[in-house]
């Protein structure tokens, strides 16, 4: 069968957390859902690796709630956003990209913080791979910057 055709694929739902999912994803907008396939997919690229692939139901979840709480006024402080920031640049500027996508697709501005917790996200779903490729970059950058400033 071509694939490329293909707009809807049926599985059987014997399994009690499988019919959650689906559960969950149905009462997810469409046009968040496409939002986090936008934003998992750059994310992908720019870190340069494959990413859980329950980022899209975890991410979908939390961006749904983001724009609910956003939409009724409620705003949460993070107060993780300084570390998320400084610590995982890339993560964070993804973080950013996701703010640009909702706010193109939806009309809906969410708050800088946000992007501290969609980056938390794609940190989590990161593969071990991944994670040791990032940490032993972060060891080189701190090993010059220490021999930096040692000289």
């Amino acid at each position: 069968m071509d694939e490329s055709i293909v707009n809807q694929t049926f599985m059987p739902l014997n399994n009690t957390e499988i019919k959650e999912y689906v559960q969950l994803l149905e009462a997810i907008p469409i046009t968040i859902l496409d939002a986090t396939r936008r934003i998992v997919s750059e994310a992908e690229k720019r870190l340069n690796t494959k990413l859980n692939p329950m980022l899209y139901i975890m991410l979908s979840d939390h961006l749904n709630f983001a724009i609910e709480r956003a939409m009724t006024g409620i705003n949460i402080t993070n107060r993780a956003f300084w570390e998320m920031k400084n610590y995982y640049p890339e993560e964070f500027d993804l973080g950013l990209f996701a703010l640009q996508v909702i706010e193109q697709q939806m009309n809906i501005v969410l708050p800088e913080e946000e992007a501290a917790n969609i980056a938390f996200h794609l940190i989590n779903a990161q593969t071990a791979e991944g994670i040791k490729k990032r940490w032993f970059e972060l060891r080189q950058f701190n090993f010059k910057y220490d021999n930096y400033f040692k000289t």
